[in-house]
């Protein structure tokens, strides 16, 4: 049960990624950062996708457990920590740069909380109350980078 309630939290966070397409900006040489964030997103997009899958099928198949979840927690976990890592290593314009080190500390906190579910020690509540900031800190970047903003 636990986990069908983060299938559905993270949700969000596929749809977050995967709508940056409708606003991409037309390329120029100053917006190279706009396609690293989006290659960084469809990974996110990508990785999310197989975790809420893959949770959802161990739940419809009444293989739910902490034994069987906690590897797939942890590989999408390590997605996370990619993604921070590309948005670390792209340089953003000034008005986007503090915003985009904001979503880093978001994304940090819900791969810790997962880190911590895949353990037995995690909070799902506080797994959600992260991915609703998550949600939130992504539309402020996206809307620094001239993106749709999304909304679950």
């Amino acid at each position: 049960m636990r986990r069908i309630l983060l299938v559905a939290s993270l949700t969000a966070l596929t749809a977050a990624c995967a709508s940056t397409d409708a606003g991409t900006p037309a390329p120029t040489a100053n917006n190279g950062y706009v396609y690293k964030y989006l290659g960084a997103s469809s990974a996110l997009d990508y990785a999310t996708t197989a975790w809420r899958a893959a949770i959802t099928n161990l739940a419809s198949s009444g293989a739910d457990s902490l034994a069987a979840e906690a590897p797939i927690d942890i590989t999408y976990a390590n997605a996370l920590g990619t993604f921070n890592d590309t948005l670390l290593s792209v340089r953003f314009p000034s008005p986007a740069e503090a915003d985009v080190h904001g979503l880093v500390g978001v994304v940090t906190a819900v791969q810790g909380d997962l880190t911590a579910l895949a353990t037995g020690r995690g909070s799902t509540s506080q797994f959600e109350a992260d991915e609703a900031t998550l949600q939130a800190a992504i539309n402020i970047v996206q809307t620094d980078l001239s993106l749709a903003t999304s909304t679950p």
